[in-house]
């Protein structure tokens, strides 16, 4: 289970939450690129660990699956923390960061779409960020090559972050729907039922009997 790279890569997400608070503190910059590059020098020992954990070793059980998720949001988070900090972004990281994780997406919906048809369960929030951070980073790209006067790139991110926003959308409604019909469930029967009925009415139940 890929876990170790939330402790470690987590920490560019202090990076991303920084901008504009150097007003406040004076040393948050030098702070925000250390925690970038802590968490892209960790992203980048670790990714090879975490890819045999995933796809060689036996001991993720069905249970713990959907924590696959987890493999493909270090990268996104990197890409916006470098250009949300960086003026002058390192080619050579940027390119490895969206290198990587738009591979490692492509296996993530692989996984969705195998998951998602065995049914609900409390678990698949752990698709959640990775998605959205995904999402976010393909908008931050194509904003940087509109920036550079790179025209296709910049289309190509666009149409890719509207592909991902779709996406994203659908799985996080899937989870919201299912965790209020658990909670409704709990408290009245009768309002479980309710939202199930709406469920049909979206595309199906999905929620696992």
């Amino acid at each position: 289970m890929p876990t170790c790279f939330i402790v470690y890569t987590g920490m560019i997400t202090g990076s991303v939450a920084s901008k504009g608070m150097d007003g406040v503190i004076p040393q948050i910059p030098q702070i925000a690129h250390f925690m970038l590059m802590f968490g892209f020098i960790f992203y980048t020992i670790l990714l090879p660990l975490v890819l045999y954990i995933v796809f060689k070793s036996e001991i993720l059980d069905d249970h713990k699956l959907p924590t696959v998720g987890i493999i493909c949001s270090p990268a996104p988070l990197g890409v916006v923390g470098i250009l949300t900090i960086e003026p002058n972004p390192n080619p050579y990281m940027l390119a490895w960061l969206i290198i990587t994780g738009l591979i490692l997406l492509v296996v993530v919906y692989g996984y969705i779409l195998k998951l998602f048809k065995e049914g609900f369960k409390p678990s698949y929030a752990a698709f959640t960020f990775p998605l959205a951070i995904a999402t976010l980073s393909a908008f931050k790209l194509s904003t940087y090559f509109t920036g550079l006067g790179y025209a296709k790139m910049a289309n190509l991110f666009k149409f890719l972050g509207d592909v991902e926003i779709f996406i994203a959308t659908y799985v996080i409604f899937f989870m919201l729907l299912n965790f209020l019909n658990m909670f409704f469930k709990a408290i009245s029967p009768k309002l479980g039922e309710y939202v199930e009925e709406e469920e049909e009415l979206i595309g199906g139940t999905l929620y696992s009997k």
